[in-house]
Order: C-alpha cells, then structure tokens, then sequence
C-alpha cells in the first residue's frame, strides 16, 4: 500500500550473476532490472538463472489518500556529556513516532514528541524516526557529531533529576497558558519560545525559587512551537500548539 508521494522499493536479486530479470505492469511499467521503484498497479516479475530455470511472482501495490512528512529537529554538532533534544515537528502530525538510536547514546528521557539525549564518547551517531500516520509510514535518519569538550571542573548535574516538573496547559492553546516548573534546588531559568525555524520569539529569566508558575498570552501565529527550559543544570523541552 502506498501513500501519497511515495514509491515502492523492491530488489529480488539472487546470487546468481548470470540471471535475467523481466518486471510487467497493468500500467505499462517494464524493465529487466532487478531493483526497480514501483508506484501502485499489479506487477510481475520473472527470475531465470543461469540453467533455464525460472521463477515468477505477482505483487499488487495500491494507494490510500494519506499523507505523511516525517520531519525532526536536532544539533548536528554536540559535545560529550552534553544534553541535546530532538524534536518531532513532522507536518502533519503522525499518529505515531518511534525513535532508534546508534549503540552508545544515553536516554534522559523519551516520548513520541521529543527525546533529551547524552553522549559519553566522541564520534559519529544516529537518530532514526518512524513515523506512522494512518497505514502509512515514513523513516527520517540524521547524522550526530559528538566532539570533546573544555573541562572547565563544574559538575553537570542530570535534567532527569533536577527539573522535577515541567508542565504546559493547556495544549493546544489559543495563546493563553501556564507555566509550572518544579526544580529539585534552587536556580536561574530561562524559558524560550521558538518557532520551527529556530527563532525565538520569547524570552525570559527568572531567579530565587524552585518553583516557577508562568502565565502567557501570546499573539502569535496559528502553528507549533517549541518552549525550552534551560537551568545550571540540564535542559529540557515541549511542545506548545497554537489554534
């Protein structure tokens, strides 16, 4: 089954180098390929090796009035021990999102919106979505670069552990909402609202609490944003949608 946009890719190369290969469609597709990218009709393809002997098979491919864009945003560039975050902003909105990461990435934490993540060695890593919108399904890989960084000897405590609590509602919104942030000590927060095109639109610092409760009345354009919270120790962030 198809979704809009998509094609099909279908490889049935065997190991021997001396086969022939004959692809027919009710759509006039041919080749003698054995990769071949296919759209919706009824194929079939025809195998035969180097002794005459063949071998056939059909497949019927259809397509469903669905469409699906998955798309996230991450730094391509991030230092060990650091926490960065991934988000999905795939438009439309996937029914669901499934994350997969190289061997060696650390997770702080995880939903189907976002993931915070850590790296503990140098190198090159990957982060794999699935996104799933009605029988459709799309996969978005982006590459990590993991550099060392300057020890400047401050401890860097875990977000995990230290933002206890960090709410928005309500969601979706009009505009109007709050802000509730529990902190395990107290500290400085920044709090920052940004467009899916990484421009802040709103920003602020705050100080002498553990406990931040923030009310917003935003005239901004109908669409999804993202509301970071940084502090001394961690970072996290969520997603906001305006109506």
């Amino acid at each position: 089954m198809l979704c809009q946009g998509q094609t099909h890719h279908i490889d049935i190369t065997i190991a021997d180098v001396s086969a022939t290969y004959l692809w027919s469609s009710n759509n006039g597709f041919s080749s003698t390929s054995s990769i071949v990218n296919i759209t919706n009709g009824i194929y079939a393809a025809t195998v035969t090796n180097k002794d005459g002997c063949m071998a056939t098979g059909t497949v019927t491919v259809s397509a469903v009035d669905e469409t699906i864009s998955a798309d996230f945003l991450v730094s391509t560039h991030v230092f060990v021990g650091e926490t960065i975050i991934v988000v999905d902003v795939s438009d439309p909105e996937p029914d669901a999102v499934i994350w997969e990461f190289s061997e060696g990435t650390t997770i702080v934490s995880q939903n189907s919106d976002y993931a915070e993540l850590e790296f503990q060695d140098e190198g090159t890593y990957y982060v794999t979505m699935t996104a799933t919108r009605g029988s459709c399904q799309e996969v978005l890989t982006k590459e990590l670069i993991v550099q060392p960084r300057t020890d400047f000897g401050v401890e860097q405590g875990k977000q995990s552990s230290f933002i206890k609590e960090f709410k928005l509602y309500p969601n979706p919104s009009n505009g109007i909402f709050k802000i509730d942030i529990e902190l395990e000590a107290t500290a400085t927060v920044s709090l920052k609202i940004i467009t899916l095109s990484n421009v802040v639109t709103h920003a602020k610092v705050m100080s002498g609490e553990d406990n931040y409760t923030v009310d917003y009345n935003l005239n901004a354009a109908v669409g999804t944003y993202m509301v970071l919270l940084e502090t001394p120790k961690g970072s996290s962030v969520r997603k906001i949608i305006i109506e």
